[in-house]
């Protein structure tokens, strides 16, 4: 059996879909029947400018490719996102021509990925499985500018009725996506492996709760995107201002907006920015050295973690137990 795993992003780049894709190929090496040769098509590390990470263009070891189409430089804004993903389309299209697939699987928050997917399957006479982490139309409509949310909604809506009507299984990342699914594509096959909390950060909870000392200062730290639909930009400086005195943020990342987010804060006293760190560096590592005292920050973020498991942007695929024997099989 071949397999095809179509992601925009994947390890060793820094996102939430890098995350996730990676842990789904592991899990399915796991639970794949004999015989089963995984390909990734993928993208060298391009999420953010200011974290640039070396990788391999080719990778091959048993039963599994991976090959990362190299992009061209260009910006987190609507046009520099559509030219990438042009020339990742075309890249993907020439590298799987000639070869044959018995299943698809792609993995998208922003649709197009997984119309790739589709396209790639309807040519290749594949089973299509859609891992869907958001709902793109839906969210540019609520993001963009009313004549320009009509326009898009015109354009893509189309695309993604074309998309989920081809394929034969599709994950949600959450519940929460359920009624706009049923609405639309009632008639397909869905199934909800969510966002979790990753082993690293699991394993560096406190297994107790830390009392807060009374008037010291807490440490509130943010490490992820920095883009339109996070909003720091918008909730950040009046936050930080009516906390003065009594909260530091810390913020670790990049993205669309943080150009945005540092005109906003600019002159705050208790906003610090810092760039993305690796995924594998210690967890201390985020907090020290000039944050003094890491409990403090322990203490604010993990009970919110626990209660948040199912949105958090950490992402952790299902284990190979749990991992649907339907797919490896043609009903």
């Amino acid at each position: 059996m071949r397999v095809l795993v179509v992601s925009f992003y994947y390890e060793p780049d820094l996102s939430a879909g890098s995350f996730r894709a990676t842990a789904l190929v592991a899990a399915m090496r796991e639970r794949a029947p004999p015989g089963t040769h995984i390909d990734v098509i993928t993208t060298l590390p391009n999420r953010y400018h200011s974290y640039v990470k070396e990788a391999r263009e080719l990778e091959v070891s048993e039963g599994l490719e991976i090959k990362r189409i190299a992009l061209p430089t260009h910006r987190s804004d609507m046009a520099g996102q559509s030219r990438a993903f042009l020339s990742f389309a075309r890249g993907a299209l020439a590298h799987v021509a000639g070869r044959d697939y018995d299943i698809v699987v792609a993995t998208a928050s922003r649709l197009m990925p997984a119309t790739l997917g589709a396209w790639i399957a309807r040519r290749k006479g594949a089973r299509l499985y859609l891992d869907i982490r958001d709902l793109f139309v839906d969210n540019m409509r609520e993001l963009l500018p009313p004549v320009l949310a009509w326009l898009v909604g015109t354009i893509f809506s189309p695309i993604e009725s074309w998309t989920m009507r081809r394929a034969d299984r599709i994950n949600l990342v959450s519940r929460g996506f359920e009624s706009y699914f049923r609405s639309r594509y009632g008639d397909r096959a869905l199934t909800w492996f969510t966002n979790g909390i990753d082993d690293e950060f699991l394993a560096a909870a406190p297994q107790a709760a830390i009392p807060r000392r009374l008037g010291r200062e807490v440490i509130v730290l943010y490490a992820g995107n920095i883009g339109q639909g996070q909003a720091l930009h918008e909730v950040l400086p009046n936050l930080s201002v009516a906390l003065r005195g009594r909260a530091r943020f810390v913020v670790i990342g990049d993205g669309g907006r943080r150009a945005a987010l540092e005109r906003a804060i600019a002159g705050s006293e208790n906003v610090e920015l810092r760039a993305p760190l690796p995924r594998a560096v210690p967890l201390r590592q985020y907090c020290l050295p000039r944050c003094s005292n890491t409990p403090r920050l322990a203490n604010l973020c993990w009970p919110a973690s626990r209660d948040m498991r199912r949105v958090s942007s950490a992402t952790r695929w299902p284990t190979p137990q749990s991992f649907p024997r339907a797919m490896w099989r043609r009903p």
